[in-house]
């Protein structure tokens, strides 16, 4: 394992206050041992009432900084970084990589809770007849779905396999690049017409347990 000080005062990491705070030398001696997200969850409960701290998850989709110097590490790295006023510790730990699927679709929703299924059907079938005219996707989204994300086309964004209804997923992988085809879950009174606008992505997620410590 290896473990990366990125602090310019190396003292720091000897620190151990007289008033009964959490020393950072043995937070990172503790960190060294956990290995796994259930052994980091187990960890931040039992020391709850010490420190606060969180695990943390970025896929390669991810732009932010945070999440490029994450992937850019290795299992088993640990970091440590003061806040500007000096007053807190961060002290980080690469916890494992993992191999996933990403995936983005544009959709246009009908809510069945709010209009009943024939007018659910016929909007379908008027808006699948539109997109078959030359109608663009982007365009019938902005003018019927019943979602937030209607003003972006529909556009769902990158998301994690996983991370939607298993049916809506299936639906996705099951047909090609550039197909529209509809989603029904029925448990949920959600219905879809779908876009497979993407082709899916494999990427990496990393998980991080993050420490923070009062100096």
């Amino acid at each position: 394992m290896r473990i990366k000080y990125l602090l310019l005062i190396i003292s720091l990491f000897a620190f151990a206050t007289s008033n009964g705070q959490v020393g950072t030398e043995s937070i990172i001696q503790e960190l060294s041992d956990i290995k796994t997200p259930e052994q980091a969850e187990s960890y931040l409960k039992a020391k709850e009432k010490l420190f606060r701290g969180q695990l943390y998850q970025y896929n390669s989709n991810d732009t932010s900084e945070l999440a490029n110097m994450f992937l850019s590490k290795e299992a088993g790295d640990i970091l440590a970084f003061e806040s500007n006023d000096r007053n807190k510790t961060f002290i980080f730990k690469i916890l494992q990589f993992e191999d996933i699927e990403l995936l983005r679709v544009q959709y246009i929703y009908f809510n069945n809770n709010e209009i009943d299924i024939h007018r659910i059907d016929s909007l379908r079938q008027l808006i699948l007849n539109k997109l078959n005219g030359g109608e663009s996707f982007d365009n019938l989204a902005k003018m019927y779905s019943m979602d937030g994300n209607a003003k972006n086309g529909g556009d769902l964004g990158w998301f994690e396999e996983g991370m939607m209804m298993n049916e809506f997923e299936d639906a996705i992988r099951k047909n090609d690049f550039g197909e529209i085809f509809k989603v029904d879950i029925p448990s949920e009174k959600w219905y879809y017409i779908v876009k497979n606008s993407y082709k899916p992505l494999r990427g990496k997620r990393v998980t991080a347990i993050c420490v923070e410590v009062s100096n």
